[in-house]
C-alpha cells in the first residue's frame, strides 16, 4: 500500500471564516490555511471532513474527491442544504500535498506502508478529529509526515515588523509622545 509522503489537515476551523465567494458558478471563494509564512488555498483539497455543532460534537462525516466534489464545494453544499443550521466548525484531513509555494499537488511519490501503519494512521485521524474524552494519548502519526494548517485570517499574516510597529505605537501612546 502506498501513501503520500506528507499529509495536511485543519482542525476545528470556523465556518464564519470561510471566504465563500460570490453566488453562482465560477465565482471562486477560498479556503485558506497558513503554516508559518506559507498560505495555501485548500478549496480543491481531496479530503475526509467532519462537521461539528456548537458544542464541538461531530454531526456529519464526509469525503471529497468524487467527480468535481472538492472541499470548499462540499462545505458550500452543507451551508445551503438541510445541514445549513446544524454546524459551526469543521475539521479536514487532506490527501493532496501542499508544496512550499502554497499549491496543492498529487503526492505520487508515495511511501509504502504496512497494514499496521495504515491502521495507525487511520486511528490518528479519528483521534485528531473526534477528540474522544477517554483517549488520553493524542494521535500517533507513525512514520507519516503530517502538517497542521491553521485557518487563515488577516491576523495570521502579520509579520514581526508589523508587530514591532504596533508595539512602538502603543509605547508612544503610553509615554504621551
Amino acid at each position: 500500500m502506498n501513501v503520500c509522503n506528507k499529509k495536511n489537515y485543519g482542525h476545528y476551523w470556523s465556518r464564519t471564516l470561510i471566504e465563500w465567494g460570490a453566488p453562482g458558478p465560477g465565482q471562486g471563494g477560498t479556503l485558506r490555511g497558513t503554516r508559518g509564512n506559507v498560505v495555501v488555498d485548500f478549496r480543491e483539497q481531496i479530503a475526509i471532513y467532519v462537521l461539528y455543532d456548537g458544542t464541538r460534537a461531530p454531526v456529519y462525516v464526509g469525503q471529497t474527491g468524487s467527480g468535481d466534489q472538492r472541499l470548499l464545494k462540499r462545505l458550500r453544499q452543507h451551508s445551503m442544504g438541510q445541514m445549513r443550521d446544524r454546524w459551526t466548525n469543521f475539521s479536514w484531513f487532506g490527501l493532496l500535498d501542499a508544496n512550499a509555494d502554497g499549491n496543492l499537488e498529487d503526492g505520487e511519490d508515495g511511501i509504502p506502508v504496512s497494514l499496521t501503519q495504515a491502521l495507525t494512521g487511520m486511528e490518528a485521524i479519528l483521534l485528531q478529529i473526534i477528540e474522544p474524552g477517554l483517549n488520553k494519548r493524542g494521535p500517533n502519526w507513525g512514520n507519516l509526515r503530517v502538517v497542521e494548517y491553521l485557518q487563515y485570517t488577516e491576523r495570521t499574516q502579520r509579520t514581526n515588523e508589523d508587530i514591532w510597529q504596533k508595539l512602538e505605537e502603543i509605547r508612544h501612546m503610553i509615554e504621551g509622545e
